[in-house]
């Protein structure tokens, strides 16, 4: 229902992990923009949001990857100019 990244898990106090549930720190899919496997660049990066650092990639209904933020803007630098 949701994704929690590792970087969140480790800003967690040591002495509050025993307390802490996944579920606090999760964000929800729904706030998270959504693409298919074999979607062009364009529309997908015009539903991302700055507030989310990740796009997840769906098939079949199915989660079958997560990309971040990070990732798209090397391989963005790393494409020539047109």
């Amino acid at each position: 229902s949701g994704l929690v990244a590792e970087d969140q898990l480790w800003m967690v106090p040591e002495q509050q992990r025993p307390f802490t549930v996944l579920a606090q720190l999760m964000v929800p899919f729904s706030r998270i923009a959504r693409a298919e496997p074999h979607e062009a660049l364009a529309p997908v990066l015009a539903r991302a949001t700055p507030s989310t650092s990740y796009i997840t990639v769906w098939r079949d209904g199915r989660l079958v990857g997560v990309v971040t933020r990070e990732a798209l803007q090397r391989r963005l630098q790393t494409i020539p100019a047109a």
